[in-house]
């Protein structure tokens, strides 16, 4: 079968499962422990547009191998390590950096670092269809000609609840296959890149272009699976949560062949200090 006609299949595949999980009765709560590869709540390469009724902080490190690698650093994809930190600074907007580690190019250390945000512009509703909407968006480089992990996206999540014990989310996605180019460069074949918009393609930044979206089935809040279709290709991965969704630990397929493994630690940021919890607690007493 042709390859694009499989990446079409996918991305229906998983719009026709996004709508039935739409309609599934049952509202669920939110899962956030569980975060993509650049760190936002999410599911491998694409992020979700849901929120926490608490600001929370995280962590993490996920690996990605070179034959799906997103971060063209120095002109090359190889196996990378993003590291990754969140925060969410108000109930609608949350700053998110990012690191990356080439282990195979030891002595670049530290590569680019990465810093995007993201925008709630609408709480989805108990009971109704109303999903989960977000915006994501990179701030332009204007003195640089390119940023590899640049992206604005716009996503929909939903919750349902199937069962007592499992949950379904899914999301449906679009991210803009342009950026804003800063100063006058060349692009991946060498060819004048001039300030202005681009395609994102001629810079070989291939993260959140075009269609995108993924189900996720949680049970009881301490693991469950993934799928995605990224714009690109198909991916799975199933993930565990430890310490009341404290930890999270990942498991990826990239396009259902080369694996890769994240590690997530968050942290609530509304936590009283142990004085005044140890007085609720002795006033309950």
């Amino acid at each position: 079968m042709n390859v694009q006609i499989k990446q079409w299949l996918g991305k229906y595949l998983l719009l026709s499962l996004f709508f039935v999980g739409c309609l599934i009765s049952g509202m669920s709560t939110d899962l956030l422990a569980q975060h993509n590869v650049l760190g936002k709540p999410g599911y491998i390469f694409t992020p979700k547009g849901q929120w926490s009724e608490r600001p929370m902080a995280s962590v993490g490190l996920v690996s990605i191998p070179q034959a799906h690698a997103i971060n063209h650093f120095m002109g090359r994809f190889s196996d990378e390590l993003m590291y990754h930190a969140t925060v969410d600074v108000t109930p609608f907007l949350r700053i998110n950096l990012n690191m990356t580690y080439l282990p195979q190019v030891p002595r670049i250390g530290i590569g680019d670092r990465h810093l995007d945000f993201s925008l709630r512009l609408l709480k989805e509703k108990e009971d109704t269809w109303r999903p989960d909407v977000s915006v994501f968006f990179t701030l332009p480089q204007l003195n640089s000609p390119a940023d590899y992990l640049s992206h604005q996206a716009i996503v929909l999540t939903k919750n349902r609840k199937i069962h007592d014990s499992w949950e379904i989310t899914g999301s449906l996605g679009y991210g803009v296959p342009v950026f804003w180019v800063g100063t006058e460069a060349l692009d991946k074949n060498r060819e004048p890149l001039l300030p202005g918009f681009a395609r994102k393609e001629r810079i070989n930044n291939l993260y959140l272009t075009g269609l995108f979206g993924a189900l996720q089935m949680s049970y009881q809040n301490l693991g469950g699976f993934m799928l995605e279709h990224d714009g690109r290709g198909m991916h799975a991965g199933a993930f565990a949560n430890l310490w009341k969704e404290r930890i999270s630990l990942q498991v990826n397929a990239y396009g259902l062949r080369h694996l890769g493994a994240g590690i997530h630690l968050n942290v609530p940021l509304d936590v009283k200090p142990r004085e005044l919890r140890r007085l609720k607690t002795k006033a309950h007493e």
